[in-house]
């Protein structure tokens, strides 16, 4: 038989915990915020004419 687990969380967590819930699962804006960021970087890429010839991708930068 397992043993009655009870478990008093404070008012404050609780709260903490429901916002924390809600920006996980409304991620709309977040999304529109990083694919703002990408077309600007994109455009200014765009107008410059493209990277300087011999530019190497910054291996830090890059996500394993």
């Amino acid at each position: 038989m397992e043993p009655d687990i009870t478990l008093t969380i404070p008012p404050d967590l609780e709260e903490a915990l429901a916002a924390l819930e809600k920006r996980v699962k409304h991620r709309s804006p977040l999304m529109e915020q990083i694919a703002s960021i990408m077309q600007n970087a994109v455009d200014e890429n765009f107008i410059a004419g493209g990277r300087p010839p011999g530019s190497r991708l910054n291996i830090g930068m890059v996500s394993r």
